[in-house]
């Protein structure tokens, strides 16, 4: 009894040793399995946390990227427009002044030149009639001290009343012929001879004036 109590207690110690064991070395590879199981999580967290991470990282530069270029090309086309609209306005700006200019030039030029025409054109006309005035006056005076008679003998040729000069204090008349025609022949012949004088006079005094044309008179 004594021998087989004995080995009953060691079978019993000895089963609950190798149990023990048993239940020890499945809890170690229970929990090794559980470690390693989240190790592998972790580690597959951490990778894929990183790689999310890359990728955004990646994707926001490449977008940010993009950004800057699309802003970069949109200043510069909006720059070389802008460049482009100043060149074409300060072109036809200048265009435009340049005509006006010249318009105005041209105005001027032409005012200038219609101004110094008339002008001469009056200036020649004044001294062209104060020549002819003086050398008819000049020539009837001549022409009535050389011929004898007065005032009065052709102002009763021409028809008219006599007048007053005023110059002289004589008589003249006045007649829409010209003189050589209403007297003799003695007279009309010295009437042309000096109208002869009175043209090749008149002709100085186109060139040279009124008081030169008197000189040569």
């Amino acid at each position: 009894s004594y021998r087989t109590t004995t080995i009953f207690r060691a079978a019993t110690i000895f089963r609950a040793a190798t149990i023990f064991r048993t239940a020890t070395i499945f809890r170690a590879a229970t929990s090794f399995r559980a470690a390693t199981s989240y190790h592998a999580a972790t580690i597959f967290r951490a990778a894929t946390s990183f790689r999310t991470t890359t990728s955004f990282r990646t994707a926001t530069s490449f977008r940010a990227t993009t950004s800057y270029r699309a802003a970069t090309s949109y200043r510069v086309a909006t720059n070389y427009r802008a460049a482009t609209s100043y060149r074409a306005a300060t072109s036809i700006r200048t265009a435009t002044s340049f005509r006006a200019t010249t318009s105005y030039r041209a105005a001027t030029s032409f005012r200038a030149a219609t101004s110094f025409r008339a002008t001469t054109s009056y200036r020649a006309a004044t001294s062209y009639r104060a020549a002819t005035s003086y050398h008819a006056a000049t020539s009837y005076r001549a022409a009535t001290k050389g011929s004898g008679h007065g005032p009065a003998f052709f102002q009763a040729a021409a028809g008219s009343p006599p007048v007053e000069d005023e110059l002289h204090g004589s008589v003249i008349s006045a007649s829409a012929g010209m003189l050589a025609f209403n007297s003799w022949r003695g007279l009309a012949m010295s009437i042309l001879t000096r109208y002869t004088s009175f043209t090749r006079s008149s002709v100085v005094c186109m060139v040279l004036g009124v008081n030169s044309a008197c000189e040569l008179m």
